[in-house]
Order: C-alpha cells, then structure tokens, then sequence
C-alpha cells in the first residue's frame, strides 16, 4: 500500500518481441530463414521446458514493438487527470513501428522528445526514479 502519491506519476509499459536480426546475427543463421525459424532457435537456445517452451529472452534479444505511459495528474483545486500516451501511435504505420523511432519519440511528431524526456520535462526536470513497472518522481 502506498502511504502517499505523487502530484505526478507515470506507469511505464514496454511491448518487445524477439529480433529475429539479434537471432540471425548471434546464431550465424542464413538471411533466408524466416523469422519465425529464427525466434524458434533462440527460444531453444534458452532451455525452453514443457510448461515454458517459449523463455523469456534477454531484451538484448529483443526490439521494443509497443511503449505506453498512464500520466496521473493532479490539477489546481485537487482534480485528479489521468492520461495515456501510447506509441506507436498508428500501428499500421512501418516508420512509427520501428524500434528506434519508439525509443526516441520520432513517431510521435515531436523528434527527438521521447516519453521519458517527456516525464522529466512534466516534472519540472527534477531526477525521475523508476522501476521496471512504475515511473514517479
């Protein structure tokens, strides 16, 4: 139980799949192997069991599909604001859906201003602590 809450807080989310590039390049794997074959080797490769057979991968492994925030806001007068920022924000867009254009923002029309900078800028540019779940300052 949290004892007191932030006027700001931010909840991080992050989506991330297996890089079947990471796979092709760590395992010396033909370019001509789909992805899935891929993904199926780096998954044997990380002591898959029967009721796992699909481990988790270390996120050097990974690239990042999908990244979303919960933003809760108190405004003037006690009023609490709660808002999602997710990106991509058009998932049948390529540009938006790359890796780098997540981590960064570029997908979200402001370049080079991505959602943590936008954390830090919300709150005034104090230190931000986080935890893989949770994001408040």
């Amino acid at each position: 139980m949290f004892r007191t809450v932030k006027e700001h807080v931010w909840a991080f989310d992050l989506e991330w799949i297996p890089d079947p590039m990471a796979g092709r390049l760590l395992h010396k794997l033909p370019e001509k192997m789909s992805d899935r074959e891929v993904m199926m080797v780096m998954w044997d490769d990380a002591n898959p069991t029967p009721e796992n057979p699909m481990p988790f991968l270390r996120t050097i492994l990974c690239r990042v599909v999908s990244i979303a925030a919960v933003v809760r806001k108190v405004k003037p007068g006690g009023e609490v604001k709660l808002d999602l920022l997710a990106l991509p924000r058009d998932t049948a867009d390529v540009e938006q859906a790359k890796e780098a254009n997540l981590t960064t923002g570029n997908c979200a029309g402001n370049r080079g201003s991505s959602l943590l900078q936008a954390a830090r800028k919300a709150v005034g540019g104090q230190r931000l602590f986080y935890t893989r779940k949770r994001m408040e300052h």
